[in-house]
């Protein structure tokens, strides 16, 4: 087993998929950062982003196994999760818009150089 980071946005990450406000596996990083998540997977940062990003299919029955652990949540749960983050990926590739809401956007270290 390897060791959890005990990353504080677990906790609140289990009551968000608890009361339906994450609809995707995407929205979990507003919470939990990516780089912590891959870190407590045990795997590369760089596979673990490009996986997520742009080949989601790609992800193991383990990673998903193991964030559900994480966040003290039953596996289906993050299959369904990654499944619809799956489908947004190919809705977005036809020119369709995306079916879920992200709750969470996502932030990088230059957002707040971004003029609104």
């Amino acid at each position: 087993m390897r060791k959890f980071s005990g990353h504080h946005g677990y906790g609140v990450l289990k009551k968000l998929i608890e009361e339906k406000r994450i609809e995707t596996l995407t929205d979990i990083f507003g919470c939990v950062p990516s780089s912590i998540l891959a870190k407590d997977l045990g795997i590369n940062y760089n596979r673990f982003h490009r996986i997520i990003n742009d080949f989601p299919i790609d992800i193991c029955f383990r990673e998903i196994v193991r964030i559900a652990e994480l966040i003290g949540v039953e596996p289906r749960i993050i299959f369904e999760l990654a499944y619809n983050h799956y489908v947004d990926i190919e809705r977005e590739k036809k020119g369709e818009p995306k079916k879920s809401k992200c709750y969470f956007p996502v932030v990088t270290r230059y957002t707040h150089m971004r003029k609104y």
